[in-house]
């Protein structure tokens, strides 16, 4: 494959992201303490978010998070069993949480969530992973 296509297919990619048309990335990854929600473009970029939300397994929402504006970027998220802040730092522009209304929320060891990462504009299309702490 010539180095022309690669790269067009590369430009196709991170607009198709970064426009909203495809959802977000999401993937889970153990830590040490708890996990990682990696939801980088193309393995290493910030991606552009419009919403965070993360469900327990009954489906309220534990934590939702919302740009203070139309979006914000972000490489991922990391949670624990126990609390955790409700408005974790971004790669670039600001977050608020909508859901807790304090500072931090907490989380179980053992039980089931779902955290789903939603494009930014009016699609809102997005993308989830299941996990257990």
């Amino acid at each position: 494959m010539s180095v022309i296509p690669q790269a067009s297919a590369v430009l196709f990619a991170a607009l198709f992201v970064s426009c909203g048309i495809a959802h977000p990335p999401v993937r889970v990854e153990r830590t040490a303490v708890g996990v990682s929600i990696d939801c980088q473009t193309l393995g290493e970029y910030p991606t552009s978010i419009g919403k965070v939300e993360l469900l327990d397994e009954k489906g309220a929402t534990v934590w939702q998070l919302e740009p203070e504006g139309d979006l914000f970027q972000a490489h991922r998220f990391d949670l624990q069993g126990g609390v955790n802040s409700s408005t974790p730092e971004v790669s670039w522009g600001s977050a608020r949480a909508v859901v807790p209304t304090g500072k931090t929320f907490t989380l179980w060891s053992g039980r089931r969530y779902r955290v789903r990462v939603c494009a930014p504009n009016g699609l809102k299309r997005c993308g989830s992973a299941e996990f257990v702490l």
